[in-house]
């Protein structure tokens, strides 16, 4: 499986991270969520999202 990263994030609704997908999905912002999502890299433990960038996700882990 790929590279595991962990950071201090507990993630959903845990999250304090402004640039987590958990936290900008509640922002209600389509074109930000299609910009940070767009050629996934990387896949949430915590939530499953998936993500361009490691530091928007709370639990990321290589795809």
């Amino acid at each position: 499986m790929g590279k595991k990263h962990d950071y201090d994030c507990q993630g959903g609704v845990d999250c304090v991270d402004e640039e987590h997908l958990c936290k900008v999905s509640k922002q209600n912002d389509l074109d930000k969520l299609k910009e940070l999502v767009s050629d996934a890299q990387f896949i949430c433990r915590k939530c499953g999202r998936s993500a361009h960038s490691a530091k928007n996700l709370c639990k990321p882990e290589d795809l």
